[in-house]
C-alpha cells in the first residue's frame, strides 16, 4: 500500500494543475464572451458551447476532488485500521508480557515462600533436635553423675566397712592379747603351770616309804592323819584349778574361732563388695564413655545439620540472585516495551499532527476552491437556463437539495480566511446578504427550469434567512 503522504501530494499537485488551468480558462472565456457581444448569434452559440464545456469540466474537477477526498478518507481509514491493529497487537503483546511477568513473579514468590518455610522448618527442627540432644546429654550427664555419686557412696561405704573390718581385726588382736594377759593373770593367780605339772607328776609318782623307826601309836595317828588330809585338799585345789583352766581354754578357743570366722566372713563380704564396686565402677565408666561417645555423635550430627542449613542458605541466596537477575531481565523487557510504546505514541502523535495538517490543508484548499467556484459561477450566472445544481450556493459542498443548506455550512464558508481575504466578518456577511436578497432573484427565477423552481425558491429563502441571522450574529452592536 503506498504511503498516504506521497499519494496526497500527487493528487494535490494534479488537482492544483487542473485548477490553475480552470482559473486561467474561465476568465479568458468570460472576457471573450463579453468582447464579442450578445448581438451576434454565432458568438452567442460559441459562448454557450464554451459555457457548457466549462460546466461539463466543473463537475469533472469536482468529481476528481471528491475522488481525491474519498481516497484520502479511505487511506485515513486504512491507516486508522492499521494503527488499531498495531495497537491491538502491541496491547496483546504487552498483556502477554505482563501476564508472563506476573506468572514469573508469582512463581518466584511461591518458590521463595516455600524456601523460607523449608528454612524455618529446618531451623526449628534443628533447634528442636539440638534441644533434645542437649536435654538427653544433660540427662545422661546427670545419670552418670548420680551413678558416680552412688558408686562413690558405695565405695566410701566399702572403705568404711574395710576400715571397720581392719578395726575389728585390730580389736580381735587386742582381744586375743587381752585374753592372753587374762590367762597369764589367772595362771599367776592360780599358780604357775609348773606347779600344776609338779603336782601332777608328784601325784603320779609312788609315795615314799616311811622310816622304819618304831613310832608310837599316838604319834603315828597324829602324823598320818594330817598329811593325808592335806594331800586331799591339795588334790581338790589342783583339780579345781585344772578344770577352771580347761574351761577357760575351751572358752578362749571358742571365742577365738568365732572371731576368726567373723573376720573371714567380713573379709569375704568386703572382697565381694569390692568386686561389685569394681564391676559397677567399670560399668559406670563404660556407660559414661558411651554417653560421651553418643554426645560426640550428636554433636557431629548437629554440625552436619548446620552444614546442611548453611548449604540450604547458600542455595537460597543463589535462588535470590537468580530471582534478582530475572527481575532485572523483566525490568529491561518492561523498559524496552515502554520505549516501544513511547515510539508508537510518538508516531501516533506525528500521524495525528500530519492528519491535522493534511485536514487543515485539504479544508483550506476546499474552501479556496469553493470560493473560486462560487465567484466563477456568479460571473456566469446570466445563463438563460438555471437549475438548482448551477446556482453558486454559499457552502463548501454543493448541496443537492434545500435541506442540505444549513447555517453552519454557510458560516463556515463565508467566514473562512480564504473567503474573507482580509475583510471583516460583518462586511462579508452584509455583502452576501445583499447578494442573496430575494428581490434580486426575481428575474433569475423566471429563467429557472419549471421542475426546479420550488427548490431554488426555497433554497434562496433559506440562504437569505440564514444570512440575516449571520449579520445579526457578527454585528458588534448585537454582541454588546
Amino acid at each position: 500500500m503506498p504511503k498516504p503522504q506521497s499519494a496526497q501530494t500527487d493528487y494535490l499537485a494534479a488537482m492544483r494543475r487542473d485548477l490553475t488551468w480552470f482559473e486561467h480558462a474561465l476568465p479568458e472565456a468570460g472576457r471573450l464572451a463579453c468582447r464579442l457581444g450578445v448581438e451576434q448569434r454565432s458568438e452567442e452559440l460559441w459562448r454557450r458551447d464554451a459555457l457548457e464545456e466549462l460546466r461539463a469540466r466543473i463537475p469533472a474537477q469536482a468529481t476528481v476532488v471528491h475522488e481525491l477526498l474519498d481516497s484520502i478518507a479511505e487511506r485515513a481509514r486504512e491507516d486508522r485500521k492499521t494503527m488499531r491493529a498495531l495497537e491491538g497487537e502491541l496491547g496483546a503483546a504487552f498483556r502477554a508480557i505482563e501476564s508472563k511477568v506476573e506468572a514469573v513473579e508469582s512463581s518466584l514468590a511461591k518458590h521463595l515462600h516455600q524456601l523460607e518455610e523449608a528454612k524455618q522448618h529446618k531451623t526449628s527442627r534443628t533447634k528442636a533436635l539440638l534441644k533434645e540432644l542437649q536435654d538427653k546429654l544433660s540427662a545422661k550427664t546427670k545419670e552418670a553423675d548420680e551413678e558416680r555419686r552412688k558408686k562413690c557412696d558405695e565405695y566410701a561405704k566399702c572403705l568404711d566397712a574395710h576400715s571397720r573390718r581392719l578395726q575389728a581385726e585390730e580389736d580381735t588382736k587386742h582381744f586375743e592379747a587381752a585374753c592372753v594377759v587374762l590367762y597369764c593373770e589367772l595362771c599367776h593367780a592360780l599358780g604357775t603351770v609348773d606347779d600344776l605339772k609338779r603336782h601332777q607328776n608328784a601325784k603320779a609318782q609312788p609315795a615314799p616309804k616311811p622310816h622304819p623307826a618304831v613310832k608310837t601309836e599316838a604319834s603315828q595317828k597324829a602324823k598320818g592323819a594330817a598329811p593325808k588330809k592335806k594331800a586331799k585338799i591339795e588334790d581338790q585345789y589342783y583339780d579345781a584349778r585344772k578344770d577352771d583352766g580347761g574351761r577357760f581354754f575351751q572358752l578362749f578357743r571358742h571365742i577365738a574361732a568365732q572371731a576368726r570366722a567373723r573376720a573371714e566372713a567380713q573379709a569375704l563380704h568386703e572382697r565381694q563388695m569390692e568386686e561389685l564396686v569394681r564391676k559397677d565402677l567399670a560399668n559406670a565408666q563404660r556407660r559414661a564413655e558411651d554417653a560421651e561417645r553418643r554426645a560426640q555423635m550428636a554433636e557431629e550430627k548437629l554440625l552436619r545439620q548446620q552444614e546442611k542449613a548453611l548449604r540450604a542458605e547458600s542455595k537460597i541466596e543463589a535462588l535470590k540472585e537468580e530471582v534478582g537477575e530475572e527481575m532485572k531481565k523483566t525490568e529491561e523487557s518492561e523498559n524496552a516495551l515502554n520505549r516501544a510504546l513511547g515510539d508508537v505514541n510518538r508516531l501516533r502523535r506525528v500521524l495525528e499532527v500530519t492528519k491535522k495538517n493534511q485536514a487543515s490543508e485539504i479544508a483550506t484548499y476546499r474552501l479556496q476552491h469553493a470560493s473560486r467556484t462560487y465567484d466563477t459561477l456568479w460571473s456566469i450566472l446570466d445563463n438563460p437556463a438555471l437549475s438548482f445544481a448551477t446556482i453558486p450556493w454559499p457552502t463548501v459542498e454543493a448541496p443537492q437539495t434545500p435541506e442540505e443548506i444549513t447555517p453552519e455550512s454557510i458560516r463556515d464558508f463565508l467566514l473562512s480566511e480564504a473567503r474573507r481575504d482580509g475583510r471583516s466578518k460583518l462586511e462579508v456577511a452584509k455583502k452576501e446578504r445583499t447578494r442573496w436578497h430575494p428581490d434580486k432573484w426575481v428575474t433569475k427565477l423566471e429563467r429557472t427550469q419549471e421542475s426546479e423552481k420550488v427548490n431554488v425558491k426555497r433554497g434562496i429563502d433559506l440562504v437569505a434567512s440564514y444570512l440575516n441571522d449571520l449579520v445579526n450574529e457578527v454585528c458588534p452592536l448585537n454582541q454588546d
